[in-house]
């Protein structure tokens, strides 16, 4: 699994349904903006880093994860 390629998808969907902005939801996780915008970019993030984004959004990481592993499979 590329988790980049999930992230960068996974989190700017799910950012923008919640109404975050770039510094609002890097608080919320417990990290800096510009780990967002990495990202957001395409650059890759520990699984660690994506679990506590995942908290912060209010979603489940292995749910989400999981589901988005299957549509490309």
């Amino acid at each position: 699994m590329n988790i980049k390629i999930f992230c960068k998808d996974i989190f700017v969907e799910f950012r923008a349904k919640k109404g975050f902005t770039v510094r609002g939801i890097a608080k919320a996780a417990g990290v800096n903006a510009a780990c967002i915008q990495k990202i957001e970019m395409g650059g890759a993030t520990r699984p660690s880093t994506a679990n506590k984004i995942c908290k912060a959004l209010n979603c489940d990481f292995d749910t989400v994860f999981t589901f988005h592993r299957k549509e490309i499979e």
